[in-house]
């Protein structure tokens, strides 16, 4: 397969915001990685989602670990698991600033550190607002240290690995120095924040809840950072203090003073055309907003076929009562039903928005057959097959989620084969893709199908709707 992940265990060492939106986005693209949580406060609706752990020794485990906590505790973090993980273990942070975390991973010789930063966000906080469409075509800052004890080819094949990441969950990587990334920082993201809540201090004390319930959307756009967390950013601004410091100042010498507001302010004329020039290059250079969002993936589809029926190879169900039978009757609600819950692992789209009228005009356009295996009478997993004069293609083929790793796919792909070759075709013949159980391949493979034909095409994973 085409483009596999570039991590296939990842640790989340805490699981906020920005860590949980990382690991729904690496979910939403590569659901065969396993993704392991560290974190004593989270959400309860975590576990919904990823396998919670409690001891940092779960790092051993892991080839990716992501440093999710605030920078002073990234710090401390970063100590607690460095005896942990493995030389070929790449370590991580989602931190704000970074020179300070850089110098520290570098007591630690044996820890392969790179500094990130992705640079989306929200004046929310906790995994109750994760979004894997958080970062699609935000900048993901990495800094990689050209004094790092592990050597530049260590720290090349890290960087390597971390922006294939990058870019697989639909973020622009962008390599950078940590001082010059802290310098870029304390102007465009630390010193709005300190300018948002200053602004918004002075203001309420000024005209109290009396007046600012006459306040319009001026008011509410530049203060709209003063609504983030004080604890997050007490962190932020003690570890890039030198940087904020000359932002601080830079600003105050360019305040205007109350003596250029006499006459005319004909004072101000200079300071406000500047700002002006300056948003309209901002704004020229923001993405517009897209009214689909999604995540674009190379990926690979592989087609198969056999050519006879002495070509399958048979596998029995494990000792369940299992039953497979074709169904003579499927409404719309029960085709929807296993179609999605089947497929949206994998990413099934094709069919998941279909109205009963048109699930009914498929199934009556002939050839089309639906069955159904049950597992103590509950509905386990299906196939469908599409009979014409000279073959079947076996079209959709799966098992609902609780009754994967039960050993019964085998032997429901056996069931569908031999039903295929009832009607005595040509060859029996299917596809998969690279976006599918990272077993598929194999599993068609030991049942007897051989593939064909190779093509890559860009799939697009949608964000922001219920998968």
């Amino acid at each position: 397969m085409s483009d596999p992940a570039p991590f296939d265990r990842v640790l989340l060492v805490g699981c906020g915001l920005i860590g949980g939106s990382l690991g729904l986005a690496i979910r939403a693209v590569w659901p065969e990685v396993t993704i392991s949580v560290l974190d004593p406060a989270a959400d309860p609706r975590v576990k919904a989602h990823f396998t919670l752990v409690s001891s940092p020794a779960a790092a051993a485990e892991a080839d990716l670990v992501v440093l999710g906590a605030p920078v002073l505790e990234n710090l401390r973090l970063l100590d607690a698991f460095a005896s942990w993980v493995s030389p070929t273990t790449v370590v991580t942070d989602l931190g704000s600033t970074k020179a300070a975390m850089v110098a520290h991973a570098r007591s630690h010789a044996a820890v392969q550190f790179l500094g990130g930063h992705p640079m989306a966000g929200s004046t929310h906080s906790g995994f109750a607002h994760a979004d894997a469409g958080l970062f699609l075509e935000r900048p993901w800052i990495l800094t990689p240290d050209a004094e790092s004890p592990r050597g530049p080819a260590a720290v090349g094949e890290a960087l390597a690995r971390l922006t294939q990441l990058v870019v697989g969950i639909g973020a622009h990587p962008v390599v950078m120095g940590a001082d010059e990334h802290d310098h870029v920082m304390a102007y465009v993201s630390h010193l709005p924040q300190i300018v948002s809540s200053t602004l918004m201090a002075v203001t309420g004390k000024a005209v109290t809840s009396d007046g600012l319930q006459f306040a319009g959307p001026g008011l509410a756009d530049t203060t709209r950072l003063a609504g983030s967390a004080p604890a997050l950013w007490l962190d932020i601004l003690s570890t890039n203090a030198a940087h904020v410091g000359r932002a601080l100042d830079a600003l105050r010498a360019a305040l205007p003073t109350a003596a250029m507001l006499d006459g005319d302010a004909a004072g101000m004329q200079p300071i406000l055309q500047e700002g002006r020039r300056w948003r309209s290059s901002f704004e020229s250079q923001r993405a517009p907003a897209t009214a689909s969002r999604g995540l674009h993936r190379p990926a690979t589809r592989t087609f198969l076929e056999m050519r006879s029926a002495s070509q399958v190879v048979p596998f029995a169900f494990p000792d369940v009562e299992a039953v497979v039978r074709r169904l003579d009757t499927v409404p719309g609600s029960l085709y929807r039903y296993l179609y999605r819950e089947v497929g949206r692992p994998w990413h099934w789209l094709d069919r998941w928005d279909w109205s009963d009228a048109r699930v009914a005009e498929h199934l009556a356009s002939g050839g089309v057959e639906i069955w159904l295996l049950t597992v103590a009478n509950t509905p386990a997993g299906y196939f469908e097959l599409h009979r014409t004069a000279h073959d079947v293609e076996i079209c959709y083929f799966g098992l609902l989620p609780e009754f994967i790793g039960r050993r019964l796919g085998p032997a429901l792909l056996t069931t569908a084969v031999r039903e295929a070759w009832t009607s005595d075709p040509e060859r029996v013949w299917l596809h998969t893709c690279s976006l599918d159980h990272p077993a598929a391949i194999r599993n068609y493979q030991r049942v007897g199908f051989v593939p064909y034909r190779e093509e890559q095409y860009d799939a697009k994973i949608p964000i922001g709707r219920e998968l």
